[in-house]
């Protein structure tokens, strides 16, 4: 009940009802935080600009866009490998009529006589080579270097000691599969 005058009655007062132990319960106070008015701001300033549209020359329908994307597919992707046709080649390499138990060949196409792409090696095991499949030569005038070993594995060298080091020869390989056969003399 209040009085005529204004004045608020006891038993109204809001402090008067709790019990004097009981603390009046305070709202944390909010630090400041700069990514929340960053965000904020952000949210505000989109508001009250105009949205950016695109002109209507560059919208696309959607079967417009779908054949670009597979255009760009396309061009990007490839259309199979890439590269000049590489042949198969194998045969035999001899030392002196000898097989050679172990070594490499290394083919490289002569730039000097106009023939260019990329070269191989290939292992050689109890005499015989043969290149892996789509690692062959590339057929024309190649020179051809070949290292013959014992075989026998040593901690220098996993092909063994050397029996005839950087051997080279020149031949004029096809360009299709093909065996081609290699005599080293002793000298």
């Amino acid at each position: 009940m209040s009085h005529d005058d204004g004045r608020c009655v006891r038993t109204l007062c809001r402090r008067e009802y709790r019990p004097a132990n009981v603390l009046e319960p305070r709202r944390p106070k909010r630090r400041y935080d700069a990514r929340r008015e960053i965000l904020i701001n952000i949210i505000v300033s989109t508001k009250r600009t105009s949205t950016a549209t695109v002109p209507d020359a560059f919208k696309l329908t959607k079967p417009a866009s779908t054949y670009i994307i597979l255009l760009l597919a396309v061009l990007l992707g490839g259309c199979g490998p890439s590269g000049p046709n590489r042949y198969g080649l194998s045969g035999t390499v001899t030392f002196g009529g000898q097989p050679v138990p172990s070594g490499v060949l290394e083919f490289v196409p002569d730039n000097g006589l106009g023939n260019s792409g990329p070269g191989t090696s290939v292992r050689i095991k109890d005499g015989r080579y043969q290149t892996p499949p789509g690692k062959g030569t590339v057929g024309g005038p190649h020179i051809v270097t070949i290292y013959g070993y014992t075989g026998k594995h040593t901690p220098e060298s996993p092909y063994g000691s050397s029996i005839f080091s950087g051997y080279q020869t020149k031949v004029d390989l096809p360009h299709e599969a093909t065996t081609h056969n290699y005599d080293i003399p002793r000298k």
